[in-house]
């Protein structure tokens, strides 16, 4: 759990504390506000923050249902998974590249816990190495992610039913043409795609917008910010990896994801984390990737949860990715 993360979850206790003393709206309002927070940190595996947060609301008002079913939800999923630490490097965990739940019988979890991580992280190596996801197709598009990532989008658009998707990063337009397509199974909501480098052929769809230019640009980031207002707004950012791009990326954008949505920011597994080490994108010098530029953006931003149970498929582009914005 990040400093920030951590000092939202005070934030929130805080307010729980003082209500009892305020009146029967304002109490209202902390336990609403405190559940919506534990709910996410549920949904997301944070599973300590969700039940310190039910706990909490429980002592000022014993007869909450839904606290009551959030901490057993918290205790079935201790009873019955774990967390476990892939490391790029298992003599350095500040490089560590994600946690994933492990389900099942607790013997057989303790023992998958202890033995199994440097075979999913040489598991995600090769599957990165076989160019399995670079040869991915949506509907004859080349699509460039792996099947796995390409489920748990279709999971997010179900869940969250944007009216608005932003992609930065369009490249062929493939991923576009997949998301132009979920959002036909829902019957709502359209995307917009932005990428520096305008591309012959791409896929057109009536829910597709493409835009040239850069994503950082306020000439491109204006109009989007005026489109998200008020709307379910989902994005994913997949142009150039460079922290320092990403960063100002997830910075800019942070705020046009709406609550209970997500960022997704793609490709995390690169520069050592746990493939392509030294990554660089001349004639730029820097080695660094989307994984630094996370770290950075979650210790400034409390409001935003790495979601762990996108990572029980195990095998991905994106860990540590998949970012859901609480209340």
């Amino acid at each position: 759990m990040t400093t920030r993360i951590r000092d939202v979850l005070s934030h929130a206790m805080a307010q729980l504390a003082a209500a009892p003393s305020a009146d029967q709206p304002e109490r209202d309002r902390a336990v609403r506000g405190a559940l919506d927070l534990a709910r996410g940190y549920h949904t997301c595996g944070a599973l300590d923050g969700a039940a310190a947060l039910c706990r909490e609301i429980l002592r000022i008002r014993p007869d909450t249902p839904e606290a009551i079913s959030i901490l057993n939800g918290v205790e079935h999923d201790r009873a019955f998974w774990r967390t476990a630490v892939i490391s790029s490097n298992p003599a350095d965990q500040t490089l560590t590249t994600f946690t994933f739940p492990i389900y099942g019988n607790p013997a057989a979890v303790r023992h998958t816990v202890d033995t199994q991580p440097d075979f999913i992280r040489a598991v995600q190596a090769l599957s990165f190495l076989q160019n399995g996801w670079g040869m991915c197709r949506w509907m004859g598009v080349p699509v460039l992610k792996f099947p796995n990532d390409l489920m748990l989008y279709q999971e997010i658009v179900f869940e969250t039913k944007p009216d608005l998707i932003i992609e930065t990063g369009t490249y062929n337009g493939g991923s576009a043409f997949f998301l132009a397509h979920l959002l036909d199974l829902i019957g709502h909501g359209r995307i917009v795609t932005v990428d520096v480098e305008p591309m012959p052929d791409r896929p057109q769809h009536p829910r597709i917008t493409y835009q040239t230019g850069s994503s950082i640009d306020p000439a491109i980031v204006d109009p989007l910010r005026a489109e998200a207002e008020g709307k379910t707004v989902l994005v994913s950012l997949d142009s150039s990896h460079l922290a320092s791009h990403v960063l100002a990326e997830m910075r800019i954008y942070a705020d046009l994801v709406s609550v209970g949505s997500y960022m997704v920011v793609e490709d995390s597994n690169i520069n050592g984390h746990p493939v392509w080490p030294g990554y660089t994108e001349p004639p730029n010098p820097e080695a660094s990737g989307p994984m630094e530029a996370i770290r950075r953006f979650v210790d400034e931003r409390g409001d935003f949860v790495i979601d762990a149970l996108k990572h029980r498929l195990l095998v991905t582009n994106n860990p540590n990715g998949y970012l859901k914005r609480l209340g």
